[in-house]
């Protein structure tokens, strides 16, 4: 990784332009974007394990994740009535 990114900064014609991550929006806007790709892999990741390792079926699945769910959504002041 260090030589490609030598490498990159050298070439006129790079592959990938790094100096754009010196611009503000777009260093702030990648970091969003894997922040969110994160979080979704963290999202399907249980229900895959799930269905591979313990055989469960999709409404097994949802019903297993879905109590989690409610919980960490209750625990939130303004999710409260």
């Amino acid at each position: 990784m260090p030589a490609f990114i030598i490498i990159e900064l050298r070439k006129k014609d790079a592959l990938v332009d790094l100096r754009l991550f010196a611009r503000r929006n777009f260093r702030f806007g990648s970091i969003i974007n894997v922040i969110l790709v994160l979080g979704s892999m963290a999202c399907i990741y249980p229900s895959l394990h799930l269905g591979q390792t313990h055989g469960y079926d999709a409404l097994q699945i949802a019903r297993s994740l879905s109590g989690g769910a409610f919980r960490n959504s209750s625990s939130f002041p303004w999710c409260r009535s």
